[in-house]
């Protein structure tokens, strides 16, 4: 069965309860790694993820206390170089 976009839509609601009864196993990956950093954080992203990343950049530099730059891929790879 193909799924549109109202599919989606309606399967939203029981997506986000269920994702925030895991939010320890869904993040634990990514607080490892931000304990483990050095330096800024850098999320690569594209299309709606970047404009999210965009949103949500200044609330994470003032929770986290640290520089976090948001790039295209594109810029990632060919012009910012990352130690």
């Amino acid at each position: 069965m193909e799924k549109n976009m109202l599919d989606y839509i309606r399967e939203t609601h029981n997506t986000l309860v269920e994702n925030i009864g895991r939010w320890q196993e869904l993040t634990e990956e990514f607080t490892r790694l931000y304990l483990d950093r050095e330096g800024p954080i850098t999320v690569v992203a594209t299309g709606s993820s970047y404009n999210g990343a965009v949103c949500a950049r200044p609330f994470m530099e003032r929770i986290l206390k640290v520089r976090v730059n948001v790039l295209q891929p594109f810029t990632y790879l060919h012009y910012d170089e990352l130690p």
